[in-house]
């Protein structure tokens, strides 16, 4: 019976970085993706672009990925807990920052269980964060954007939604974050009002802003 390696990965673009934790996990025994769920990625980061099942999709086709299963926290521990893998690969980029306390838990409960944690090398130059703001640059569209609305709905218990009149508001709300421990906490979107609009050019809610003024407002913020 060959043995059980655990990797645990969003997914949600895929690069060499992970091809590589993934090839290197083939070489221990059958390797077991532990697919975030939306709900637990959305408390901690941005809500994936993908949905768990189209990303399930793509996983399942890499060749060495012998099962996909669902990984319904933030923490691999319930997962480890109930699989009890064999090995658990990883990249070795969670020594610091904010996995580092998922580190520790997977150690402690590996070590419960006489599991080995096995650390790849990072592969440097490339990581989900900077494709994540190449694809921002890009744009997006309103549809594309009512549906993530949906999915943040469903996945979270809060959305976090600020006011933005202008394209600074706008540039502040797409970029500020506050990492609080293991959780990176971000706005999950905007939205215009024609009160604040008319009231930072002076006029009262009203004296409604003609609608052109309104379209290149928003237009500002968007871009």
């Amino acid at each position: 019976m060959n043995k059980k390696i655990y990797v645990g990965m969003t997914a949600d673009i895929m690069h060499p970085g992970l091809i590589h934790i993934i090839h290197e996990a083939t070489k221990y025994g059958d390797v077991i993706v532990g697919l975030l769920t939306d709900k637990a990625i959305a408390e901690h980061k941005r809500l994936p672009y993908l949905t768990y099942d189209q990303r399930k999709e793509v996983v399942e086709n890499i060749k060495g990925v012998f099962e996909v299963v669902p990984q319904e926290d933030w923490s691999y521990v319930p997962n480890l807990e109930k699989l009890k893998p064999d090995y658990i690969i990883h990249g070795d980029d969670w020594k610091t920052g904010p996995l580092r306390e998922v580190r520790e838990q997977v150690f402690e409960v590996m070590n419960a269980q006489g599991g080995k944690v096995i650390e790849i090398p990072y592969t440097r130059g490339i990581n989900s964060s900077s494709l994540d703001k190449d694809i921002k640059a890009i744009g997006t569209t309103p549809d594309v954007r009512l549906k993530s609305l949906r999915r943040l709905i469903q996945a979270k218990p809060v959305v976090r939604i600020l006011e933005a009149h202008d394209g600074l508001c706008g540039l502040i709300i797409e970029n500020l974050e506050v990492q609080k421990g293991d959780k990176r906490e971000v706005f999950d979107g905007m939205w215009s009002s024609s009160l604040t609009d008319s009231t930072s050019k002076g006029k009262p809610d009203i004296e409604a802003v003609d609608l052109t003024t309104r379209l290149q407002d928003l237009n500002n913020i968007l871009e």
